[in-house]
């Protein structure tokens, strides 16, 4: 199916589609940002996808369990993977109601972007959860439910995990480097 027009020259890009609790294979590599610092490294463990949905393929929904979505936003805040310069929007939605810009979610007193970075959770020993930070609108707008390991793993995700290059779940041997101080040079 071809991307859409949305008007005032904006494109509305499709999120990509994959099957919860398959394989990940969207990047080679996880890149995690903290501000202008990052780091960059060839992950050892197994990465599992969740949430990456399309209307054009059936997702299972129901009820989320007291505390999910406010720990799913936890994370999506403290958490900028893989990401991106421009976002994609919900296409679950209908064109009638979807936003020119990004979503934007409010939690704990801040603005949280949606639709342009990935996040991580650690699942089982050498096993990681891969998700678009739009599961968040997927979760509460759409009544998608993750499948029940992902869940326990996001009530489970330890405090910052995954936050920034020096963050635990950043490999010791991962390159780290300051974006700010190659903005200035020519």
């Amino acid at each position: 199916m071809p991307d859409e027009f949305l008007g005032a020259g904006v494109l509305h890009r499709r999120m990509t589609f994959f099957r919860d609790l398959s394989p990940y294979t969207y990047s080679e590599r996880e890149v995690i940002a903290d501000g202008p610092y990052f780091a960059t490294f060839a992950p050892t463990y197994r990465r599992v996808n969740v949430g990456w949905l399309s209307r054009w393929h059936r997702y299972s929904s129901g009820a989320a369990p007291e505390g999910f979505l406010v720990r799913l936003l936890d994370i999506v805040q403290w958490q900028c993977v893989n990401g991106t310069r421009g976002f994609h929007s919900c296409g679950l939605c209908p064109p009638w109601r979807r936003q020119d810009g990004a979503l934007t979610v409010e939690h704990q007193g801040a603005a949280v972007a949606l639709g342009s970075s990935e996040i991580r959770v650690p699942g089982r020993a050498g096993e990681v959860f891969a998700a678009p930070t739009l599961v968040v609108h997927y979760v509460s707008a759409h009544g998608y439910l993750p499948p029940p390991s992902f869940v326990e793993a996001v009530l489970a995700c330890p405090e910052g995990w995954m936050s920034g290059p020096d963050a635990a779940g950043v490999p010791d041997g991962a390159e780290r480097q300051d974006y700010s101080a190659r903005v200035g040079e020519g």
